[in-house]
């Protein structure tokens, strides 16, 4: 059920979280279809945001190439992972589902 991820993965430090056996849903723009991820391992999920990586859309089969942007106007200068097509337009995005409140 795509309802239950609501959590954007638009940051590294997020996927650093990621565990194997974690779900994220793959979203993407050009089929409109949300996709389910299951994380094999650390590297698996470091890997979907690794700058000039690709990742392909389970459902459309279309190819995305993963950007890491860095934001120069932010004081901690945090990095943005972004999904983009042979375009250069945004074509995709991860979610996850919320971490656990404790």
């Amino acid at each position: 059920n795509a309802a239950q991820y609501t959590e954007a993965l638009s940051h590294p430090e997020q996927f650093e979280r990621l565990k194997a056996g974690d779900k994220i849903a793959y979203v993407c723009k050009e089929c409109k279809t949300v996709s389910e991820i299951t994380i094999e391992s650390h590297e698996h999920a470091m890997g979907l945001c690794k700058d000039g990586a690709s990742l392909m859309c389970p459902s459309c089969k279309i190819k995305t190439k993963i950007i890491v942007k860095t934001s120069r106007n932010e004081p901690s200068s945090r990095k943005e992972v972004v999904y983009v097509n042979d375009k250069g337009e945004e074509c995709a995005f991860l979610l996850a589902k919320p971490a656990d409140k404790k």
